[in-house]
């Protein structure tokens, strides 16, 4: 099964994509995660230090090999070059499996290790010095949508894509080349606006897509989300998180993955105006 997350920036989408990857391992599942992202963070997320992540091979750069290896014999792909990303399988290609060795899972590939077992771990790889001024970043997230178009997963078989933020998925065909698509979302305007836009861009594709709640804290909260996603909405868990009030910006803003403010932790803020103001990790209420 081919899944792919997306959603606004800072929305939890990769944050969301290891913590599924995470429990697919658990259950004994093979999988293959993907960093599709141009901000490279899944590595990370999985559990890897920045020196680790870092030196994971990109398979942007890898392009050439990954072409050669797919073409194999096929007579209607005169060469590597006339290859593009949406070029399809045909006659006397290379096909790839979730389970299987092969060069390009040796050359793009390595193994993350997990509770209760590894996956592969693949990442587009981040902007290069040469790439700056002269490259879109969709040359790189081609790479991944050639290794979709060739790849054939099996029952009980998991392949994870965490995809760029917002509508730039759009940009190329990969969003078509996922079972379901995993839209994460905040109970925020902008928030919304995300899977407004990626709905209306995915209605004439197939995409079965369903909306993920993030940073809900109360039943106001879980009310938006199922009034604007309807029945898209898969889960939404509820989630409060109190502070001493004394100390209440010292603590929110260090356990705060995209920090906040006072004006948010106000208490007489409603919730129609914490909707409006800028989406925030977590909610920080007086103690009652």
């Amino acid at each position: 099964m081919k899944i792919a997350f997306v959603g606004k920036g800072g929305s939890g989408k990769t944050t969301l994509s290891a913590l599924f990857v995470r429990h697919l391992a658990a259950t004994g599942a093979p999988v293959v995660a993907v960093d599709a992202d141009i901000n490279q963070h899944l590595g990370t997320a999985l559990g890897l230090d920045e020196g680790q992540a870092a030196a994971l091979p990109a398979m942007g750069e890898r392009l050439p090999l990954i072409k050669d290896y797919l073409r194999g014999s096929n007579p209607r792909i005169a060469s590597t070059q006339t290859m593009i990303k949406t070029t399809p399988p045909g006659e006397g290609s290379r096909l790839l499996r979730v389970c299987e060795n092969n060069p390009v899972y040796d050359a793009c590939a390595r193994p993350v290790e997990l509770d209760g077992g590894a996956v592969r771990l693949m990442v587009t790889g981040p902007f290069t010095d040469s790439d700056l001024g002269v490259a879109c970043y969709h040359s790189k997230t081609g790479a991944v949508e050639l290794f979709l178009n060739h790849l054939m997963d099996g029952p009980d078989e998991y392949v994870v894509v965490d995809m760029t933020a917002g509508s730039d998925s759009f940009a190329s065909g990969m969003f078509t080349r996922f079972d379901i698509t995993f839209l994460v979302a905040e109970p925020t305007r902008k928030g919304v606006s995300v899977y407004r836009q990626y709905k209306e861009y995915a209605r004439d594709f197939g995409v079965v897509l369903k909306v993920v709640g993030d940073k809900v804290w109360d039943d106001a909260d879980l009310g938006f989300l199922r009034a604007e996603a309807g029945d898209d909405l898969l889960h939404a868990p509820v989630v409060h998180f109190h502070v001493n009030y004394s100390s209440m910006n010292r603590r929110a803003c260090t356990t705060s993955a995209t920090g906040c403010d006072a004006a948010f932790a106000s208490s007489s803020t409603t919730v129609e105006q914490r909707r409006l103001t800028a989406p925030r990790t977590y909610a920080v209420k007086r103690p009652v």
